[in-house]
């Protein structure tokens, strides 16, 4: 079993794992190279020629307000949306019907953007030290942690991305080392490991009943839906909702498993790739929603 992100037919070379960033005194490079050899467990790596050299650019870009705005996003970002889904539920007062539609999207989309928000922060999977991270937002870094894991990634040979769309995808999960025998291919593999286990091993389920459990439920309730149309004086409602929103939860799952976007071939740091991966998934989640206000809104008519 072989790591899809670090090809073995490329050309390599020797680096040695240091910060270089030009922006940062001598004491946080050397901070942060400590940092990154704790990470990597060697002092020189082998890794492909065209492997990313973000060690030599400057992370220091942003004042100490910034930088530590820029670490606290998470809270930042859920009490953003929060506001934006409250403003949504406010505009309900107008009385137009649209207003309720556009509640619901907004509503679903910000639990879609939390989940995603979550799932990118478990690829960072390693951590600066508190005094390290501290000197480092004090100097201008947005984000420590984001950065470490970066340089990790860049001295670990990694020529493809390792975010949200790898996580959730079907390619990335497996493992093939032990943090003992390659801490720096191990650290790649635990970042989009969907079930992160402590042996080599493919992803928990795959192939097995418990990964068509999914299936099995969705198209079972879609059966089911059809088969209570007679015995209900609306029958008709439950499959109006359940069978389409069932049919793009089957094409969606058909997309990110075979379609040629769903494969996980981006580059390290492509995130326009990323936000386009992502789209469909956005698009069904908000869709869904707007689809169940809208039947709802046939029912009441009709009643």
């Amino acid at each position: 079993m072989t790591d899809r992100r670090t090809p073995s037919n490329t050309e390599t070379e020797r680096r040695f794992v240091r910060s270089e960033d030009p922006a940062l005194t001598p004491e946080a490079n050397r901070l942060l190279t400590d940092e990154l050899r704790e990470v990597v467990g060697r002092d020189v790596v082998e890794v492909p020629r065209n492997a990313p050299r973000r060690s030599q650019e400057a992370h220091a870009t942003h004042s100490p307000l910034v930088a530590t705005l820029a670490s606290n996003r998470p809270l930042i970002l859920v009490t953003l949306l929060a506001a934006l889904v409250v403003g949504g539920i406010i505009s309900l007062v107008t009385g137009w019907y649209a207003a309720v539609l556009l509640a619901v999207g907004l509503h679903a989309l910000a639990t879609l953007l939390v989940a995603a928000g979550a799932i990118q922060l478990t690829t960072q999977i390693e951590h600066v030290a508190p005094e390290t991270a501290a000197r480092l937002e004090q100097e201008g870094v947005a984000d420590p942690d984001r950065v470490l894991s970066q340089l990790a990634e860049d001295f670990a040979g990694a020529s493809q991305a390792g975010g949200v769309p790898e996580v959730i995808g079907s390619e990335n999960n497996e493992r093939t080392v032990t943090a003992q025998d390659d801490p720096a291919r191990n650290m790649l593999q635990q970042r989009t490991a969907m079930t992160p286990q402590s042996r080599p091993g493919p992803s928990a389920g795959e192939g097995s009943a418990i990964a068509m459990l999914p299936w099995w439920v969705v198209l079972g309730v879609m059966v089911i839906s059809l088969i209570a149309v007679p015995f209900f004086s609306q029958g008709w409602l439950i499959p109006l909702i359940v069978v389409p929103l069932g049919l793009g939860w089957v094409a969606l799952q058909r997309w990110m498993a075979h379609g040629d976007r769903a494969r996980s071939d981006r580059p390290v740091g492509d995130t326009a790739g990323a936000r386009r991966r992502l789209v469909p998934i956005a698009v069904f989640v908000v869709l869904g929603a707007v689809w169940f206000m809208v039947v709802m809104q046939l029912v009441t008519s009709y009643a």
